[in-house]
C-alpha cells in the first residue's frame, strides 16, 4: 500500500539567501514569483544628534517591491521601513538603525540585506552622486562639522 502525503502549507517563501521572505499573497506554490528585483540607488542617512539634521552614512539600493509583511533576517519590515543593501560606505563605524544578529554597524552589513527607516532614505537623482566621495569613510573626528548633509532637492521614498 502506498500512502499519499501532501506538502505542509507554507505561509512564506524564503529567498535564495534565506534572509528575506515573500508572503503567500505575493507568490504561491502554483505560481512561483522570484524575490522582487526592482531597486533604486539611494543615500542612507542617520540622525546627527550633535549638529542636528541627518548625516550621510552610506549609499545603497532600496528594494521598492517589498510589502510590510516581507521579512529581513526573520523580522517583518513594517510600514515605515524598506529592505536595503549597502554598497558604498561613507561612515563605516555608524551603527545600523535597526541592528541584526549578524551585524550592528554598516561596515559589517555591506552587500547583505538590512532594514532601514524610510524617513532616512533618499532616492538618488543621478548616478554621479553615488560615485562621489571615498569608498570608505574617514574617522568622525577628522570630518568635523562637514558630516551633516542637507537633503534639500532630493526625493524621499
Amino acid at each position: 500500500m502506498t500512502e499519499e502525503t501532501t506538502a505542509p502549507t507554507v505561509d512564506q517563501h524564503n529567498s535564495f539567501k534565506a534572509s528575506c521572505t515573500l508572503n503567500e499573497k505575493e507568490a504561491g506554490p502554483s505560481d512561483p514569483k522570484p524575490m522582487p528585483n526592482t531597486s533604486k540607488e539611494c543615500q542612507l542617512f542617520l540622525p546627527d544628534l550633535v549638529n542636528e539634521g541627518d548625516v550621510l552614512v552610506a549609499i545603497g539600493r532600496a528594494y521598492m517591491d517589498c510589502v510590510p509583511t516581507d521579512t529581513v533576517h526573520g523580522i517583518p519590515l513594517g510600514e515605515e521601513n524598506v529592505r536595503m543593501t549597502i554598497t558604498i560606505l561613507k561612515l563605516k563605524r555608524a551603527l545600523l538603525p535597526i541592528p541584526m544578529n549578524e551585524a550592528t554597524c554598516i561596515e559589517e552589513a555591506v552587500s547583505g540585506f538590512v532594514t532601514w527607516p524610510k524617513r532616512l532614505v533618499v532616492v538618488q537623482t543621478s548616478l554621479s552622486q553615488a560615485s562621489q566621495g571615498p569608498s570608505h569613510a574617514p574617522d568622525r573626528e577628522a570630518e568635523g562639522s562637514k558630516r551633516t548633509k542637507k537633503r534639500a532637492g532630493r526625493k524621499k521614498i
